[in-house]
């Protein structure tokens, strides 16, 4: 894979990280301490998270689900669009629960059987994510099904994770008690440029590298100052910078590289706006930047298996990356036989 290229053990910018790889600055060590309290102790029973889009939301609540593994049984909920009653066998089902196929009268009894069966000092959550999506009709379900599920002292703990224009939307008339009733309220914030380096710093480590063997100084600036503190496009930066430098045999990514990354990720996001002219054409488009290192690294995995080819195979390898990045190869390169398998990257 291309991060021993490098010298490093793992990729250091993938999304889906481990607990070790998680990096703990001060806005993330103060939503973590604030999501175990509204997870542990809230007497509202409702937590909200608040983060912009690639802040890294759900990589904590994960995070914090896993810490807390012992003192609480949670549901992780991710389809907001579906309908309240699925949704809420789908929690059951998470929870251990036994009923399936149950009416929605029936879920509100089987919450409160969990909540009698747990110990006096364990929870039972429900957690979901993209919360800015949810329904009116399931915002209102929750806070009458907030009023049932209460044992003692215990009650079910409701936590909403969701971008800021959640804030719009609990503002509606018809959703204003419940909006009182959230009681721990969590904003993660972007990231300082000062933790942007950390952040850098401690992904590589992780990796057993140092970001000054990998990043040129002049290059880590520019990440810093076009990342605007969001984890997610930190990642695709350094990514596919690395990626840029790996095709073009360097041993450390450059300031150029990591101009012509930030060039290429600035055309991709404009592009959004023209998705009807991207339709008319869709065999033809540009490969979003992720998934062609995806492509590489499978390539890549294979050029190891072909012996005495392998050489000549990492050429073509490097030779293909640097026609993605000066653009003139297109998405009809198939990935493990699925055309226009790559896809931009979204961490929450």
């Amino acid at each position: 894979m291309y991060y021993r290229h490098f010298g490093l053990s793992s990729a250091p910018f993938q999304f889906t990280v481990t607990p070790r790889a998680i990096y703990r600055g001060r806005e993330q060590n103060e939503a973590m301490a604030a999501l175990g309290w509204g997870l542990l102790h809230e007497p509202t029973g409702y937590t909200l998270l608040i983060g912009e889009p690639g802040t890294g939301k759900s990589t904590i609540v994960r995070a914090v689900l896993e810490r807390y593994r012992a003192e609480a049984i949670s549901a992780f909920l991710n389809y907001p669009k579906a309908e309240p009653l699925e949704i809420f066998r789908s929690a059951l089902r998470q929870l251990g629960s036994r009923s399936s196929q149950i009416s929605k009268f029936e879920c509100a009894e089987a919450f409160v059987d969990l909540l009698r069966e747990v110990g006096p000092e364990q929870r039972v959550a429900l957690v979901f994510d993209e919360a800015q999506a949810l329904s009116p009709l399931l915002f209102e379900e929750l806070r009458l099904l907030g009023n049932c599920a209460v044992l003692g002292d215990r009650r079910l703990q409701v936590i909403f994770v969701g971008q800021p224009s959640i804030l719009k939307r609990l503002e509606a008339p018809m959703l204003r008690q419940l909006n009182e009733r959230i009681g721990a309220r969590v904003l993660l914030r972007p990231m300082s440029e000062r933790e942007v380096v950390e952040y850098i710093r401690h992904r590589i480590h992780t990796a057993n590298g140092a970001a000054d063997q990998v990043f040129a100084r002049a290059a880590l600036k520019l990440i810093v100052a076009h990342s605007n503190g969001i984890a997610r496009r930190v990642n695709v930066l350094c990514h596919n910078a690395m990626l840029a430098a790996y095709a073009a045999g360097q041993r450390k990514v450059t300031a150029r590289q990591v101009q012509s990354t930030i060039e290429e990720f600035e055309n991709q996001r404009a592009s959004v706006g023209t998705a009807t002219a991207v339709k008319k054409q869709p065999s033809r488009h540009r490969l979003w930047m992720f998934g062609a290192s995806v492509a590489v690294a499978s390539a890549v995995g294979l050029a190891s298996l072909v012996g005495g080819q392998r050489h000549g195979a990492v050429r073509e390898i490097r030779n293909a990356v640097n026609r993605i990045h000066r653009g003139t190869i297109s998405s009809d390169i198939s990935i493990a036989g699925s055309p226009r398998a790559a896809t931009n990257p979204e961490v929450r």
